[in-house]
């Protein structure tokens, strides 16, 4: 709902970005990265028919990647007034409904209809989902390097939230850190806006 509510909201800027996101941002290559790993391990499971193995990958990535973590980093770059997110959500959404239509077919159909009337205009979109092309991964989106530093980052966020839980932190109160991390400082300094707001530092 929040994918389809951002994109309806910036619809009028809706073809100042394109079909096909090409990401600068950290977090955008590496959930770009992370998808299309995602749809490789998806593809190879189904071909051994090992279906619910397939749909698992396919929902962990949903739930736990998409969902927990790029979609909350999102929210931090939206709300500073910064819509490049957008296309990523989007791309990203629209592709896992594919990915998961087999395993669910009337939500993930409902969603995409509803999903598709706020995404720029593909050549060759289908009138359903049914009879839409299924993922295939792109190699060259695979970013080994963004995947490392963006571990690095929830790492850090899960340690902050892990210490939060273990003094009894309140959820609302905002604690300072200090980070000595040398060898992941330039990764650290690049994501400073989405660790403060994801571990509340």
């Amino acid at each position: 709902r929040f994918v389809i509510n951002s994109l309806a909201s910036a619809e009028g800027d809706r073809l100042l970005w394109s079909w096909s996101p090409d990401p600068d941002h950290l977090e955008d290559r590496w959930v770009l990265s992370r998808y299309n790993r995602t749809v490789d391990q998806v593809n190879a499971y189904m071909e051994e028919l090992q279906f619910g193995e397939a749909q698992r990958v396919a929902h962990d990535f949903l739930w736990s990647e998409y969902c927990d973590w790029y979609l909350e980093m999102s929210k931090v770059r939206l709300r500073s007034g910064d819509q490049s997110p957008l296309s990523v959500l989007g791309y990203v959404l629209e592709r896992v409904l594919r990915l998961l239509h087999p395993f669910m077919p009337f939500i993930t159909e409902e969603i995409w209809r509803s999903l598709v009337e706020y995404l720029p205009d593909e050549p060759g979109r289908p009138d359903a989902l049914i009879i839409a092309e299924y993922p295939q991964a792109d190699a060259s989106l695979f970013d080994p390097q963004a995947e490392l530093d963006m571990e690095a980052v929830m790492e850090l966020v899960r340690g902050v939230r892990n210490l939060r839980a273990e003094f009894r932190i309140q959820p609302h109160q905002s604690v300072e850190a200090i980070v000595d991390a040398p060898e992941a400082g330039h990764v650290f300094e690049s994501e400073a806006e989405a660790i403060r707001a994801l571990a509340q530092v």
